[in-house]
């Protein structure tokens, strides 16, 4: 078996060396890679299986494997890890874009970054490549990325910026763990209802019909279809042949008058009394409690008109979609949301988390304070401090201060206002803006367990409210028929 000799870089940047006997070069690199080692170049000591190339065409010749699926923060802030512990080791930046858009699990992002070392190949910058692809790093990733470039200070650039990159993915998922809970719930319970709606009612109110069948004789006395004769009271010929004398069993004769055709022998207690005396009134059809009526009819409007349904409820999805995702949406959504006792003092936290991270890293980094307002505005996520982030800008320009500039917007605490404005007075704003984001990013953990605490037992009475009504609904009239049958006996 031949034998090869590798370079390689733990995960502290330490550099290693050393030989191993195996079939090929591929099988070298797969086998440091289970070691968790950053493979640099590996080549036959006879000098005939990796042949020129050495990493590059050992690397490129693996078949890569991972998932296509979209590129998020957290597999930007690891390839910035990984980026920038092999330039700040010495690797030229070509080798290192080989290496992590080859190992990387997302193909996606993977493909990406072997265009760029491509790209840097055929003679464009490292900005310039990373420029052609706006959907995968931000503008605030290319302009740090520019901004290294410019400084020289490229790996300690991207190694402060996958810090960045894990803080905002930390609190990405804490405010996302607060919603996913009643989400979860919401639509879980949606389905739930669903069902009851479309197949449990309609089987109940067919329960409730075998069960509360009105007595046929009763029901006509009461709706005076009834006739008095000299024998007791006479019921229409059109009734069902079912309805025979009690007593006999059998029907009396026939007779005509006028142009309707009756039965005689129905004795005359059966009209007029108050409980039939032949069913003693269990028979007799009640009227379905106002709670199971509504439920019912709603359950006959979904099942009888399912297509209109499914289109409504598309329509709404698609709608809600659009008006979301508009500004005026936005504008409303989010300002109603800040309104709500608990939720608006989370998001005002998360918001001023993100804007004084994002801030901080690019004032550290020389971008100056216009540029990065911009780009902090524009990477926010948060429509309401974009806005806000824009017109503190336009008062920058005009030569405003930017705690001056700041304090005129809700959006900001009293507290951040204050500590910017020590923060440039120091001349230390870029120090000052990262003990912010740190100590926001805390009160947003605090801010999300005290939401997901008051959100749980909301969740459940709302629920067990939506419950009660439904089982209410279900189960009153069959009570009631329980009832009637008791007081029969």
């Amino acid at each position: 078996m031949p034998l090869f000799k590798y370079f390689a870089k733990d995960t502290t940047g330490r550099d290693l060396q050393g030989t191993i006997d195996a079939a090929n070069a591929n099988q070298v690199v797969g086998e440091l890679k289970k070691q968790g080692l950053i493979v640099i170049n590996v080549e036959s000591t006879s000098d005939t299986s990796a042949g020129p190339g050495g990493l590059g065409q050992a690397v490129r010749s693996q078949k890569r494997q991972g998932t296509r699926k979209p590129v998020k923060v957290r597999d930007l802030a690891v390839m910035c890890r990984q980026l920038g512990t092999m330039l700040k080791a010495g690797l030229p930046l070509i080798d290192a874009l080989e290496t992590i858009g080859t190992e990387t699990s997302n193909l996606n992002l993977g493909d990406a970054v072997q265009r760029m070392r491509d790209d840097i190949e055929g003679g464009s910058t490292f900005s310039e490549a990373i420029n052609r692809h706006p959907k995968i790093f931000s503008i605030m990733f290319r302009a740090m990325i520019e901004a290294g470039e410019a400084s020289g200070s490229l790996a300690q650039i991207i190694i402060q910026l996958a810090t960045t990159l894990k803080k905002q993915d930390s609190l990405n998922r804490k405010i996302k763990s607060a919603t996913m809970y009643p989400k979860f719930v919401f639509i879980f319970f949606m389905g739930i209802v669903a069902v009851v709606l479309v197949f449990l009612i309609p089987n109940f109110e067919g329960i409730f019909n075998m069960f509360a069948r009105p007595c046929k004789i009763c029901s006509m006395a009461e709706e005076g279809k009834t006739k008095k004769t000299s024998t007791g009271y006479a019921i229409p010929a059109s009734a069902p042949r079912g309805l025979a004398d009690p007593n006999t069993g059998v029907y009396e004769n026939e007779y005509t008058e006028g142009s309707h055709k009756y039965w005689q022998g129905v004795p005359k207690e059966y009209a007029g009394a108050k409980k039939c005396p032949r069913c003693d009134g269990a028979g007799k059809k009640a009227p379905l409690p106002a709670m199971t009526q509504v439920l019912v009819k709603i359950s006959r409007f979904i099942t009888g008109n399912i297509l209109i349904v499914l289109a409504i409820v598309i329509a709404f999805i698609v709608l809600w979609k659009q008006y979301s995702n508009s500004d005026t949406g936005k504008r409303q959504i989010q300002g109603f949301l800040l309104k709500v006792p608990v939720v608006g003092s989370m998001m005002v936290k998360s918001a001023t988390a993100k804007f004084s991270l994002s801030l901080s890293t690019l004032l550290h980094n020389g971008v100056p304070l216009d540029q990065a307002l911009d780009i902090t505005g524009r990477v926010s996520g948060n429509y309401l401090l974009a806005k806000s982030t824009e017109q503190i800008r336009e008062s920058i320009i005009q030569g405003f201060a930017l705690a001056e500039s700041m304090a005129i917007h809700p959006i900001f605490p009293e507290l951040i206002v204050k500590m910017v404005a020590v923060g440039e007075e120091s001349g230390a704003l870029a120090e000052m803006l990262s003990d912010i984001a740190e100590y926001y990013d805390e009160e947003v953990t605090q801010a999300v367990e005290g939401v997901s605490s008051i959100i749980e037992p909301v969740m459940i009475i709302l629920i067990g409210a939506v419950v009660a009504v439904i089982v209410l609904g279900l189960y009153l009239p069959i009570f009631n028929m329980g009832n009637a049958m008791q007081g029969k006996t």
